[in-house]
Order: structure tokens, then C-alpha cells, then sequence
């Protein structure tokens, strides 16, 4: 991958641009009940260059303007392991155009998304929306619209209550066909609540949905994506909806001056739903565990380390009666 950028790193950022390249050849695999039940080569090729305009609408909105052009490329083969049919080739070429919202409404927070680190918090509403058209003359392909729409917003209930929401919508639209193609829907609400300076809870509910997934994309449930009782990719579906609840801990303790330290008691309970690839579809699924969270104090602070053991209370003889793992994210 090859890339140069002069990104908008502040809100008052007058303009940016930049470009990148890559090429990527890998194996790919479509799973059920935990198991791999399909393999296939996937060759991605990406190039996009963009130029970007932002201004101050008023005192506490920034509005940023960007252009660019994209080109992006999926080659499909077969391997011994492939069991299903492949993807058809996907290619497009298309100019696009984006618009992103942004209210500077920021606070200092300690104990969200960090362990005793301050952290910048924004209150206010993020929006952007990407449109750009891909014509068959210049892809190869079929024409095509292609669309991504996000946003977010953060919301003190009280002194002690913090909620979060967010959604976003991508996909394209095929002209000839007027049909669709990988359009995901996905919506997230997050609620904090703060016992006190050591100790909160925390509720994450979120919802996705693709609506005609081509035969490389699933949406699957189990393991680090959220249901931790569970092996990594057990459930899988169009749909899924998944709800986490957590009693978190922060000790004010650093481990050989390396890791600030913090705990959480949790609780899983999800679905998948749609047409399964060969096995019947499967009810909810839950789970209980206790993890370990480790933000390295000298070093990046995005960066949370998840050691979590969790114990299924519905399975089968196929799932081990208890699961653990080790996950790096950006968040407690």
C-alpha cells in the first residue's frame, strides 16, 4: 500500500488531499457454527485520490466539502477448499462527492472509553454523506450508484448518565438491474452510567442488516464480534442484533508502570437471522464472563487490551463450555 495525506486534523483545518494505492491477494472464508465451511482467493485493488474545503458555518459547526475519484476491484477464484459458488467480479470507477457536519461541542471526560485518562469527548452531532457514480463505460462493469451515510451524537443525560447513538447506511444501487447490492444498515445506541469515580455500568445495543449480500459478505455473531461465550463466527445471517451489559472497574493501578488496569462482569445476548449456509437456523444465544482491560500508559492511548472469559449458557456438544480470548480495540 502506497498513500500520502494532508488530512483535516483540527476543525478549524482549511482544506486537505491526498491519494493511495493498494493491492491485496488473500484467502477469504465463509463460516457456520464456528466452522469454515467455504474458502475462495480474493484479489482487492484500490486507488482514490480526493481534494477537501472546509469552512466555519457558524461558531460551533465546521462544514467540510471533499472531491475525489475511486477505483476499486474484486477478483474471485477458486481453491481446493471451495464448496460454493464464487462471486462475480466486481469492479467500478466512479467520481464522488462528500459532505461532513461537525459541531464542536467537546468535554474532558475520565473513565468512557480510556482507564483514568483524560479523554476529548464530543457532545455535538457528526454527519457525512458520500455519493458517487460509477458508469459502465469506464468500469466495465454494470453501472452503479454507491452511497455511504453516517452519523452520531453523544448526549449527557444527567451529571452521571452519558448516552451514545449512532447509524449508518452503505451500499450501492445497480442501474441496469435496479437492483441493490451489500446494502448495510447498522444502528448503535451506548448508555454509561457512573457508580462513582472506580465504578459504572455500561449497555450497548446495536442492530445490521445487508440487504442482497453477494456471495463473499456474511454477517456473523460470535467471539470478539460481540457474543464472547461463543467460538468466533458461530452465528451467521443477514441480520443480527446483539445487546452487551457490563459492571466495569477502575483501579487506579499501574502495572509495572506499563498498563493502567480496569475489570468488567458482563452478560451477552444475541441473534442472527436469514438463510443459513447448511445448518438450521439457531434461537438466542447468551453468555456471562469477567474480563481483564489493560491502556498502556506510555504508549498509544487508543489502544485497550481485552483478555475475557466467558461461559455459554446455551450450547451444544460442539462449543467448549467455556470460551476465552484476547482482543485489541480502541475502547474499554
Amino acid at each position: 500500500m502506497l498513500s500520502m495525506a494532508y488530512p483535516f486534523y483540527a476543525l478549524d483545518t482549511p482544506y486537505a488531499y491526498g491519494f493511495a494505492t493498494s493491492s491485496n491477494k488473500r484467502t477469504e472464508s465463509l463460516y457456520e457454527r464456528g466452522e469454515v465451511v467455504h474458502e475462495f482467493s480474493q484479489q482487492t485493488d484500490l486507488h482514490q485520490i480526493y481534494f477537501g474545503h472546509s469552512t466555519t458555518v457558524a461558531k460551533n459547526w465546521t462544514r467540510r466539502l471533499l472531491f475525489g475519484y475511486q477505483e476499486d476491484k474484486e477478483r474471485f477464484t477458486s481453491l481446493l477448499a471451495s464448496t460454493r459458488a464464487l462471486p462475480a467480479d466486481r469492479s467500478a470507477r466512479y467520481p464522488y462527492i462528500e459532505y461532513n457536519w461537525l459541531e464542536n461541542a467537546y468535554v474532558k471526560v475520565r473513565n468512557v472509553d480510556s482507564i483514568f485518562r483524560t479523554e476529548d469527548l464530543q457532545l455535538g452531532w457528526n454527519i457525512s454523506a458520500k455519493l458517487g457514480y460509477s458508469d459502465k463505460g469506464l468500469s466495465d462493469d454494470e453501472s452503479r450508484w454507491l452511497y455511504w451515510l453516517f452519523a452520531s451524537k453523544s448526549h449527557y443525560v444527567n451529571d452521571r448518565s452519558l448516552v451514545k447513538f449512532s447509524a449508518l447506511s452503505q451500499g450501492a444501487w445497480k442501474v441496469d438491474s435496479s437492483d441493490a447490492e451489500n446494502q448495510l444498515l447498522q444502528l448503535g445506541l451506548q448508555y454509561y452510567y457512573n457508580d462513582s469515580a472506580t465504578e459504572s455500568w455500561f449497555a450497548n445495543l446495536e442492530y445490521q442488516h445487508i440487504r442482497k449480500m453477494t456471495l463473499d459478505k456474511q454477517l456473523t455473531l460470535g467471539g470478539e464480534t460481540g457474543l464472547r461465550g461463543y467460538p468466533a463466527h458461530y452465528l451467521q445471517g443477514d441480520s443480527k442484533w446483539l445487546l452487551n451489559l457490563e459492571k466495569r472497574y477502575y483501579w487506579e493501578y499501574d502495572l509495572w508502570q506499563l498498563f493502567k488496569v480496569g475489570g468488567a462482569l458482563f452478560v451477552d445476548i444475541g441473534k442472527t437471522t436469514g438463510k443459513p449456509l447448511f445448518q438450521p437456523e439457531l434461537g438466542t444465544l447468551s453468555d456471562a464472563g469477567f474480563g481483564l482491560r489493560l491502556a498502556p500508559s506510555r504508549a498509544n492511548s487508543n489502544l485497550m487490551l481485552h483478555m475475557d472469559i466467558a461461559w455459554p449458557i446455551q450450547k451444544d456438544e460442539k462449543v467448549d463450555s467455556m470460551q476465552w480470548q484476547f482482543t485489541v480495540k480502541n475502547r474499554f
